[in-house]
């Protein structure tokens, strides 16, 4: 399975997050790959946005494909691991494509 990769920069906050939104359903509505959340321009992230990230997680494992997180610094993977979604999220693992 092919992947894409979705760069997120600066802030993804209540202000950002529903452009953010915005984008993510546009791209899962036309791809049919799998996601790559690229964090490595990352600044902050809020509950918000974090909701963005789970939200497209559903959508695509709807759709059988696979969404990871890359390069996280570290407060954003110990948000996600927080909130136990560092594994489900793949967060800063070496991307494997599902087989299935």
């Amino acid at each position: 399975m092919a992947t894409q990769r979705f760069f997120l920069r600066g802030d993804v906050d209540i202000a950002t997050a529903p452009a953010v939104q915005h984008e993510l359903d546009q791209w899962v509505r036309e791809g049919e790959e799998a996601l790559v959340l690229d964090c490595c321009g990352l600044t902050f992230i809020d509950s918000s946005g974090v909701a963005v990230i789970v939200k497209m997680y559903r959508a695509l494992a709807r759709e059988g494909r696979q969404l990871q997180v890359v390069n996280a610094d570290d407060m954003t993977a110990r948000v996600l691991d927080v909130l136990g979604l560092t594994a489900v999220l793949h967060v800063n693992e070496p991307y494997t494509p599902s087989t299935t």
